[in-house]
């Protein structure tokens, strides 16, 4: 799975897909509970412009990075953080985005094809073509250009650094939105509300076998999250326990050793 380097014997990819976050109860709730999808907001175009409008769309995010090139998306996304093989991702149906520039020949086609779909689905479309759309949008991200984090524009992002694959699903139910708009994904409440409903119908599951590394921030949080792996028996077995303890890992020990 991993694709060597031959000229300097590093890889480029790994054989792991890292999803971080915030906050070791962030963290906790992934372990307890699985991957739900969340609305993200980002400009949903490829132009790297900025004056495209921000939408919030359903997903899961990961970085397919060997772990000594993750210190930068600790900075970005948190200091906690769950590894899971790539080939529990692969038959999860996760995929590597489509990253394009304004210049790319897989935009200028797909872009006209997608305006005479957008058109049909007012006239037409089944909820279910309606899906196979908003989800090919979900999956294309602009090579560089600015990015809706913490509640502020940050201009000049190099998305194509984070080497992303997504998991987002299909929704061909009149009860689901496929976007939020820019307005509601900053209503707490709405939001809020909207990523509980996705919860309910859409899961991101894993068996603790297909979990390479569990990240928290210090050392300090160590032998909590032992106890807490511990709490969540009625999931994990005993013997699954012992060996995920094996599989913690610090951001400091990442940003010191790797």
């Amino acid at each position: 799975m991993q694709i060597p380097d031959h000229s300097t014997g590093v890889n480029i990819s790994s054989d792991t897909l890292f999803h971080f976050t915030s906050s070791l109860d962030h963290l906790l709730n992934i372990l307890e509970n699985d991957f739900s999808p969340r609305y993200c907001p980002e400009y949903i175009t490829a132009d790297a412009s900025g004056k495209n409008p921000i939408e919030a769309l359903p997903m899961v995010c990961f970085c397919d990075l060997p772990i000594f090139l993750v210190n930068r998306h600790l900075s970005n996304y948190g200091n906690y953080g769950i590894g899971l093989t790539k080939e529990w991702g692969i038959r999860s149906e996760l995929t590597p985005v489509l990253y394009v520039h304004g210049n790319s020949p897989t935009l200028t086609s797909l872009t006209p094809l997608l305006r005479i779909a957008l058109k049909d689905v007012k006239q037409s479309m089944s909820d279910k073509d309606t899906g196979h759309i908003s989800r090919i949008l979900s999956y294309v991200r602009p090579i560089e250009g600015p990015a809706w984090r913490k509640g502020k524009q940050i201009n000049n992002v190099r998305f194509y650094n984070e080497r992303e694959w997504r998991f987002v699903p299909f929704i061909d139910n009149p009860t689901l939105t496929h976007k939020l708009s820019f307005q509601e994904s900053q209503n707490n409440s709405r939001l809020v509300e909207a990523n509980t409903e996705m919860a309910r119908h859409f899961k991101l599951s894993f068996t603790p076998s297909d979990i390479r590394y569990i990240i928290v921030n210090s050392d300090s949080e160590i032998i909590p999250m032992i106890a807490k792996l511990e709490a969540v028996k009625s999931r994990f077995s005993l013997a699954e326990v012992k060996i995920l303890t094996t599989r913690i890992i610090t951001a400091q020990q990442i940003r010191l050793d790797f």
